[in-house]
């Protein structure tokens, strides 16, 4: 009766998130809301929709307390964690110690995961630089020695220059899609990848995967360090360092041309924004907010 947003609000609602349905009946509450929060933190976590009549908040569901209690295997982001499959670890190993300029990709799948941590050990352990996407910024603290910055359409040049010069792409929690890649560019078509996520479906859908291995981003981080820490990739720490010094180089590089830009301030009357960064860089701490 043209109520206020009467629309056929489900059909809208699947391509942005996990799970979207209607409520059937008040009496299914309690274990369709179970549903939709299963959906929202399982495999790759993020939003469901669960459709609710307005005037069924006024019906009684008939169901006593016992029926609303919260799956406790959903009680964590992400609620389950999938390991990868007997070998791919070892194989991933082996492929990369064949590896002359080796670069890990780091995406959003990281931090959903809680695996900042492990990623930071693992590039410490093998001195491969890290790219993060947009995302994942903040996979590895951007100060860090190995930290190259982010690539993609939006992004730091050097990172970007960082993925084309590579052979060998460690590519972790991320979709490796067009925003990710610039269209595709970064890394090159051809590249060696080896691609880690907890979505089978992203798996080898932009590039040719050498490994593709559906597991949860921080398990796989955390077994690959350890078979990196009992041997299984001699000489790791020294392996690819005049590749690592390299890049290095090219971020101090990096760094000095920014800094050379902000120190312009005002040119023909306009604002530098490199300028406006830098001043934030110098007066911002670590609880502050910017919005921009």
């Amino acid at each position: 009766r043209l109520e206020y947003q009467e629309l056929d609000q489900a059909p809208m609602f699947p391509p942005m998130t996990r799970w979207a349905g209607d409520l059937p009946d008040p009496s299914r509450i309690a274990d369709v809301l179970r549903t939709a929060v299963r959906a929202a933190v399982s495999g790759r976590p993020g939003p469901t929709y669960l459709g609710i009549p307005a005037d069924w908040f006024a019906r009684p569901t008939g169901l006593d307390e016992a029926a609303f209690y919260a799956d406790p295997n959903c009680l964590t982001v992400p609620a389950s964690r999938s390991a990868p499959a007997p070998g791919e670890v070892e194989r991933a190993v082996a492929a990369l110690s064949s590896a002359r300029r080796p670069v890990i990709f780091a995406g959003g799948g990281v931090l959903l995961s809680g695996g900042w941590a492990e990623l930071t050990a693992l590039a410490e352990a093998t001195g491969i630089p890290v790219v993060t996407t947009m995302p994942g910024k903040g996979a590895i603290t951007d100060t860090h020695p190995l930290a190259v910055g982010t690539a993609g359409r939006y992004s730091r040049r050097v990172a970007n220059e960082t993925l084309a010069a590579c052979d060998f792409c460690f590519a972790v929690g991320t979709q490796l899609g067009s925003m990710e890649t610039d269209v595709f560019k970064f890394p090159k078509p051809g590249t060696r990848i080896v691609h880690i996520d907890v979505d089978p479906m992203i798996l080898g859908r932009t590039y040719v995967e050498e490994m593709s291995i559906v597991a949860d981003a921080k398990v796989a981080l955390s077994m690959l360090l350890d078979a990196v820490v009992a041997g299984e990739l001699p000489d790791a720490a020294t392996r690819w360092a005049d590749w690592r010094c390299k890049v290095q180089a090219n971020v101090v590089a990096w760094r000095e041309q920014l800094a050379k830009m902000a120190g312009r301030g005002v040119t023909d009357g306009r604002i530098s924004p490199y300028s406006v960064l830098a001043a934030l860089n110098d007066y911002i701490g670590g609880d502050d907010v910017v919005v921009a």
